[in-house]
């Protein structure tokens, strides 16, 4: 089949269907799975005589990446000292709205407006 674009006669081309790696992680996505792999065979690029402002230029598939094997990343596991520097600040922060709320409250029950409640 022919087709035409601006007058120029072309063949079109399917795009070969990627081929896909084994899964090397699984993450969540708003709550459903994804999984991550990467392609097992990378297709060639086509190669083309291309204008640019000008410039005449081509692109071919000279460099063509390998693949390369995904290694896991360990990820280390958070020290006594950052558990309990997280623990603490939580409990600060929890407080700190405990004491919000209740100066707000009465703030209301005195019959303070909020901008008068802020200062």
């Amino acid at each position: 089949m022919t087709l035409t674009y601006r007058g120029i006669n072309y063949t079109p081309a399917p795009n070969p269907k990627p081929i896909w790696g084994p899964v090397w992680a699984i993450g969540t996505y708003r709550g459903a799975p994804i999984p991550f792999r990467s392609l097992a065979v990378v297709p060639p690029q086509p190669e083309a005589d291309l204008t640019w402002r000008g410039v005449a230029y081509h692109r071919a598939s000279t460099l063509v990446p390998t693949p390369v094997e995904p290694t896991p990343v360990p990820i280390a596991a958070p020290s006594v000292w950052d558990r309990a520097r997280n623990l603490l600040s939580r409990r600060h922060q929890k407080q700190r709205q405990r004491e919000r709320a209740m100066l707000m409250r009465l703030d209301r029950a005195a019959g303070l407006n909020i901008t008068d409640g802020i200062h």
